[in-house]
This record gives C-alpha cells, sequence and structure tokens, in this order.
C-alpha cells in the first residue's frame, strides 16, 4: 500500500526559526504552509514577460 507523504503547516513564526537553519542558496520558499525546495521541484524564477505580465495583472484587478 502507497502512504501519502506526512505534511506539517508551518506558522510564520516557526518559519523564521527554521530560517535560521537555512542557507541562503538552499532557495526554499513557503508555499501553503509547506517549504518547498525550488531547486528540486525544477521550479524558475520569475524572468522578465512574467514578470510584467503578474505586475500589469496585479494593476488590473
Amino acid at each position: 500500500m502507497i502512504q501519502s507523504p506526512v505534511r506539517h503547516k508551518f506558522t510564520v513564526e516557526e518559519l523564521y526559526r527554521i530560517e535560521e537553519l537555512l542557507q541562503p542558496e538552499q532557495r526554499m520558499e513557503l508555499v501553503c504552509g509547506e517549504i518547498i525546495d525550488m531547486r528540486r521541484s525544477g521550479a524558475h524564477p520569475i524572468n522578465p514577460p512574467h514578470a510584467t505580465c503578474m505586475r500589469k495583472l496585479t494593476r488590473f484587478f
């Protein structure tokens, strides 16, 4: 039987404590209460066209 991973939702206070343990080059992000390793997730930093689109959408809404 395959089991689902156990998830822990972090509070902001817990994140600040965890942040002390992480190295800047690790590129971790807090997304919906979960810490995501952005290097291993295949996620890329926002590129200029994406940033422009997001800025325009933010102004629109």
